[in-house]
């Protein structure tokens, strides 16, 4: 399979961006010995390649690789970045679609010309034109749902059964109010971005494409064999590692925040991070500053440092970090983070990849969730996976700093809380059997390089996806792409 070369396309936000690395490097690890393009938005390649020509692929960042993994970039059309809380969704979709996929299908022809021609895409969500672009080259293409199956199954509800969710349940999931749906759902006839889920719902649902999921069997085994006779997921994950994400923020490394871990006790630190997208008000910041400062806890804080611009006053950052009462830095390595033993709770807003890495660490959460699937997979962590806590907020949106304390004393308090007991014992649950999902233990280091023969295999073909599935307790993820069918490096026309 050395000829093989695999084009994962995504978007280039943290929140995309690390699942589509995630995969890249699982299957440069262990199955696969081709090529591995990740295709991202011309604005992202500049801000993790400064110094690198757009049209040059760049090897992935990092500790050499086993197999060959490079970014290669293509234009969405707004090449010095978008904004999605000021700019206007529904002119960039449309310059997307049109540039996104010209631009596409020239990183497709110069790979070609350049000996790299594509065997095989994979594509992640907002991108339904993609598939278009697979059949002119006569590619197969494959859909990657970073998000939870649970959230899947109710845009798969919502776009070919019924359309008002909170009047019925959903196999597999907890009774859901307007609050919990995904933030999409809740203007749906002026969403800039919900005409290409439905697109994307309706041809899986056309074609009956196998579809990756980026979670595991336990946790969502009810949501998953409810959808079987409509459609095959195929749960991947938890795809965390202990990598180095490629990040589009500077980590702190300066502030020494993994030896200020150390110096603390174990499960005393409230670590608090809201993402890649989050805006916070200066209100809501010094809110947050409250309820910490009540709670008496010392705490480890990512708050962007583009997202101090709304008068966030850096003399208390700098004088919070010198008392050492807290830690304020600008970007961390989370998934190091949450291992440590001396973090105790994480405040999250429940993007999906924070999620993941919280269930896998076995920490358990306050859950502060925005926007998009964090809604719903905020109620799956209270009440359907009982790993943590969501804080209620006021009328205006804002989570007062009483509220944040009493989410923390629930989860961190002594054993009279039985709430909390309960949350953590959880929480715990989850660590194992995500781990059991992974093939590893609590104790087990291993970097995925020698994995067990028998684990779970699949294999890409053009005409279908099979899956001989050679082991009935999962294993470690691998995935085989084998590609049966000669493809051309040019659409026929």
């Amino acid at each position: 399979m050395e000829n093989q070369h695999v084009l994962i396309v995504t978007l280039g936000s943290q929140g995309q961006l690390n699942p589509a690395r995630r995969l890249a490097v699982q299957l440069s690890r262990l199955s696969f010995s081709g090529r591995i393009t990740l295709a991202i938005p011309l604005h992202f390649f500049r801000r993790l390649f400064p110094s690198s020509p757009p049209n040059q692929p760049q090897p992935l960042p990092g500790p050499p690789s086993p197999h060959q993994i490079f970014f290669s970039s293509f234009s969405d059309g707004c090449d010095d970045g978008f904004d999605p809380n000021t700019g206007d969704g529904h002119l960039f979709m449309v310059k997307f679609k049109k540039v996104g996929s010209q631009t596409l299908s020239t990183l497709i022809r110069n790979l070609s010309s350049q000996g790299h021609p594509v065997t095989g895409i994979i594509y992640t969500i907002i991108l339904s034109w993609v598939p278009d672009i697979a059949g002119e080259f006569n590619i197969p293409s494959f859909f990657y749902w970073i998000q939870p199956a649970s959230v899947f199954s109710i845009y798969y509800h919502y776009f070919t059964v019924f359309k008002d969710l909170t009047k019925t349940q959903l196999p597999g999931l907890p009774p859901l109010s307007s609050k919990d749906l995904p933030s999409l759902l809740s203007n749906p006839t002026s969403d800039p971005y919900l005409p290409d889920f439905e697109l994307i719902f309706k041809t899986l649902n056309k074609t009956k494409t196998k579809v990756l999921v980026n979670s595991f069997t336990a946790l969502e085994s009810g949501v998953i064999s409810s959808l079987s006779d409509k459609l095959e997921l195929l749960t991947i994950g938890p795809l965390v590692d202990d990598d180095e994400d490629v990040s589009l923020y500077e980590h702190d490394d300066s502030d020494n925040y993994m030896q200020w871990l150390d110096s603390k006790e174990e499960g005393s630190i409230v670590y608090l991070s809201f993402g890649s997208l989050s805006v916070l008000s200066e209100k809501q910041v010094e809110e947050i500053l409250k309820g910490l400062e009540e709670s008496g806890r010392p705490f480890l804080w990512v708050l962007r440092k583009n997202n101090r611009g709304q008068g966030i006053d850096e003399k208390l950052i700098k004088k919070i970090n010198y008392e050492e009462r807290g830690k304020v830095v600008g970007w961390c390595s989370q998934v190091k983070v949450l291992k440590h033993s001396s973090v105790g709770c994480f405040v999250s807003h429940c993007g999906w990849n924070s999620m993941s890495e919280g269930l896998l660490a076995g920490v358990p959460m306050v859950m502060v969730p925005q926007w998009m699937d964090q809604m719903t997979n905020a109620r799956l962590g209270e009440a359907e996976w009982r790993v943590g806590v969501r804080v209620e907020v006021e009328e205006d949106g804002m989570v007062t700093g009483e509220e944040l304390r009493r989410c923390l004393e629930v989860v961190m308090g002594g054993e009279e809380i039985s709430e909390g007991v309960e949350i953590r014992k959880r929480a715990a649950f989850w660590k194992d059997k995500a781990l059991e999902a992974l093939g590893q233990d609590d104790d087990d280091d291993d970097d995925g390089s020698s994995i067990p023969e028998d684990h779970l295999l699949f294999r890409f073909s053009v005409s279908d996806l099979s899956i001989p599935r050679l082991t009935a307790t999962p294993l470690l993820f691998r995935l085989s792409i084998s590609f049966s069918t000669s493809v051309s490096a040019a659409p026929s026309h």
